[in-house]
């Protein structure tokens, strides 16, 4: 059949006098939610009467699903077992050519209701929303839609925001560097001072990567702390009105656990500006050392060797952060009783500093994170 795949279903569609809108409305948000849908059985769902129940074999809540399967526009999978067991529908690759059609024109048709709900926040706020969302949102290395967790770190997590962040923090930054370069390679990286042309040539080639890859951190936590997450959450369930979001659940391999996220299209961010979020950045970059330490066992894992390392990368970030910035702010901090001075011996591989104050320490970088978040928000 010649034509587009969106050409040709919509005919097929025609041909049959099935309303398009049965069957674009569930491929659309499958498009929204990364091509693939997952639920277990036993999840509320629509019965053939259009009546919420649970159980049964209906693994999806969406009324007009079977067309879905009906036209062969999805595949279906299982994994796990027992009461874990998940079942997937994924869109084909044509399905898929079909979503991004469907995206495409819906934006377009309702551009001014979506430039309205764009308006009510801030364009610093939208565009770490988009960054950090894009992150989450990223299928291959490419940016398919738009992710934020449903719940924030305070919800999520039994401990304190701030130790959920860290920690997030600091398996997330190991993930992306590892994804970017090998530990030889970063080793180069972080050593500005070489004079070995191949050292400097790999710094080149990964200095804009690396910079971008701090943004795209700091704004995945971001959207996962309390102040910032709330604002984020109301802007999705704006989208959700307007019919550019919806919420997913992604199981674990096992079945045994799952998150629930929000989801929109990823072309959603041609609407969003891109504001210099550097005053953002630096604030963050200067608690970067801090929240490091925070992490697992505390300051007591975070050596002056980490410290030395960490501040080269962020020198690729923010030139501002560095040596005299930490030692100052560890000054301030230990004149209060809450850390110890900075090690002054940079190589030793013994701690950077030691938390004196353990809860006064999370409090003072609770307040300082939050009032990055509030600032994005109503800039």
């Amino acid at each position: 059949m010649n034509g587009s795949p969106a050409a040709n279903l919509e005919r097929e569609l025609e041909s049959m006098g099935i309303e398009k809108a049965c069957v674009y409305d569930p491929l659309f948000e499958m498009y929204c939610c990364g091509g693939r849908k997952a639920y277990q059985r036993g999840t509320p769902h629509h019965d053939g009467a259009g009546n919420v129940v649970r159980g049964g074999n209906q693994l999806w809540d969406h009324p007009h699903l079977t067309y879905l399967t009906d036209l062969s526009l999805v595949t279906q999978s299982a994994t796990g077992s027992k009461e874990n067991r998940v079942y997937s529908y994924t869109l084909t690759d044509e399905a898929a050519e079909v979503g991004d059609h469907i995206s495409q024109s819906r934006l377009t048709e309702q551009r001014e209701e979506l430039e309205r709900i764009l308006s009510d926040f801030s364009d610093k706020f939208l565009f770490v929303v988009a960054i950090g969302g894009a992150r989450y949102g990223r299928i291959g290395g490419k940016t398919k839609n738009l992710r934020i967790p449903a719940a924030d770190y305070s919800e999520a997590w039994d401990d304190s925001w701030v130790a959920a962040l860290a920690s997030t923090l600091t398996s997330t930054e190991t993930f992306q560097t590892t994804e970017l370069l090998s530990r030889e390679e970063l080793e180069r990286v972080v050593n500005p001072n070489s004079t070995n042309d191949d050292e400097l040539d790999v710094a080149a080639d990964h200095e804009e990567e690396l910079a971008k890859q701090f943004s795209e951190l700091f704004a995945s936590v971001l959207l996962k702390v309390p102040a910032f997450h709330k604002q984020a959450i109301t802007l999705f369930e704006q989208l959700e009105a307007i019919g550019f979001a919806f919420t997913d659940q992604v199981f674990s391999t096992s079945g045994k656990s799952s998150t629930t996220y929000w989801r929109a299209p990823g072309a959603i961010t041609a609407y969003i500006d891109c504001p210099s979020i550097e005053k953002e950045l630096a604030a963050f970059a200067s608690l970067y050392p801090l929240l490091k330490s925070y992490a697992g066992s505390g300051a007591s894992s975070y050596s002056r060797k980490d410290l030395h390392i960490d501040l080269q990368r962020l020198a690729y970030v923010n030139s501002n952060v560095g040596i005299e910035s930490v030692s100052e702010e560890l000054t301030y901090l230990h004149e209060q009783g809450i850390t110890s001075k900075l090690n002054g011996v940079p190589e030793t591989s013994r701690p950077a500093f030691l938390i004196e104050d353990r809860e006064r320490f999370e409090r003072y970088l609770e307040q300082k994170i939050a009032s990055t978040a509030t600032s994005l928000v109503t800039t």
